[in-house]
């Protein structure tokens, strides 16, 4: 993953890019996590939210506690 302004660039296993703009990011003092709420230009109605890792990856949000 690559952060360039409000983008994010995922690459996959084959070497695929695919380009994400990032809506907002927001720390939760329940968690100690920096979340990060993103969407793809062709489907801005599908809001993807993940967390950062210690090396900016990026990590599924896994529990309706932290949604």
């Amino acid at each position: 993953m690559d952060r360039q302004d409000n983008k994010i660039i995922f690459t996959d296993d084959k070497g695929n890019q695919t380009e994400l703009t990032i809506l907002f990011t927001y720390k939760s003092e329940n968690t100690n996590k920096m979340y990060v709420f993103f969407y793809h230009e062709d489907t801005p109605e599908d809001i993807i939210v993940g967390y950062l890792g210690e090396n900016d990856e990026i990590f599924d949000v896994e529990t309706d506690e932290e949604y």
